[in-house]
């Protein structure tokens, strides 16, 4: 979705018709800080995470980063969310044997 990248568009006048207001179904992300786009995008992640809950995904693992091979430029964030008791498992074997870029969105920033 290119959230830090496009944050320039995300200003609490933008209209129902937002990018960010579409993909999250609401206008939650509006008062968000936005002096910081890594804090804006963590805030974007929570509510996505909330919203997810709010479905019955009981299992939200943690994120994995994905970089670009040469430069090592973060091209996306990896998110798994389950509906089943299993998911977890689910999860920690699909990610045996990879690189773990991961970190963890709940505490300070960097």
């Amino acid at each position: 979705m290119g959230i830090k990248l496009n944050l320039h568009q995300y200003t609490p006048d933008a209209n129902e018709q937002s990018a960010l207001t579409r993909f999250l179904g609401n206008e939650s992300w509006k008062p968000l800080p936005r002096h910081n786009a890594q804090e804006f995008f963590r805030g974007v992640l929570e509510i996505y995470k909330q919203q997810l809950n709010q479905l019955g995904f009981r299992f939200v693992g943690n994120e994995v980063l994905i970089r670009s091979d040469k430069r090592n430029l973060p091209l996306y964030l990896l998110l798994y969310a389950s509906q089943h008791p299993r998911g977890e498992d689910f999860w920690k074997k699909a990610k045996k044997g990879v690189l773990e870029p991961e970190f963890d969105f709940s505490g300070p920033p960097a």
